[in-house]
Order: C-alpha cells, then structure tokens, then sequence
C-alpha cells in the first residue's frame, strides 16, 4: 500500500503545480492585456470619436485577447499532457503512472473559462466613455 500512497501524493502534486502554472499564466496574461489595453485607450477615444459603432470597439478588443489566449492555453495544455504522457510510457510500464483525460479534461475547462473572463475584464476597462481629457490626449 505504501507504493500506492506514494504514486497518488505524486499525482496530487502533478494537479496542484499544474493548476498554479495556469493560474500564473493567465493572471500574466490578464496583466498584459490590461496594460495593452490601458495604452491603447488614446486610440479607442479616436475611433469613437470617428464614429465606429459603440459595440464594435469592445467586441473586437474581446477577440483579440480572447483568441490567442484560448488557443495557447488549449495547446500548451493538450501538448503538455501528450509530451507527458509519452514520457511515462516510455519510461515505465506501470498503467497507473498514466495521466488520466479525466485530469486533462477540467484543466482545459478552466483554462477555457479563465481565458473567456480575462477577456471579458479586459474589454471592460478597453471602451473608456469619450471624456474631455481623453480628448485633450487624442
């Protein structure tokens, strides 16, 4: 019983230093849209005031953040997991050192669903109202 414990405290902490890597990443990608979004407000003010349609500006700010990162995450994660999972296959024959899809399936749920919110919070701050000062800056 003792190999066993030892092999599921191995799998726990696979889950949990995956888990923080997602976490750090998108908390490092919401940071740099934000920043990008922040720097870009000059420029939104300018469009508004030509008059691009008031839905537009927020809804292709959330695509261009919300694509990449959604796809880079789904990647890095599917990738990850298959470079893995080779790994332990050619190391070892033992099936219970496999990585489960059931482990897989919610870290790309999460990544999908942290991806849509970093987007989204994004998009918020992206759209300023037209004021005089930003005007002034345009």
């Amino acid at each position: 019983m003792g190999e066993m414990d030892r092999i599921q405290r191995t799998i726990d902490t696979v889950r949990l230093v995956g888990a923080l890597v997602l976490v750090l990443g998108l908390t490092s990608c919401a940071v740099g849209a934000l920043d990008r979004a922040i720097e870009r407000r000059r420029e939104v003010v300018r469009l508004q005031l030509l008059g691009v349609p008031p839905r537009t500006l927020p809804l292709s700010h959330w695509l261009e953040v919300a694509v990449p990162i959604l796809l880079g995450t789904v990647l890095a994660l599917g990738l990850g997991w298959l470079a893995a999972d080779s790994y332990l296959l050619l190391v070892s024959d033992d099936e219970r050192l496999r990585i489960a899809p059931s482990f897989i399936g919610p870290m790309i749920a999460a990544a999908g669903i942290g991806s849509l919110l970093v987007a989204w919070a994004t998009s918020l701050v992206a759209n300023p109202r037209i004021r005089p000062e930003l005007i002034r800056a345009a």
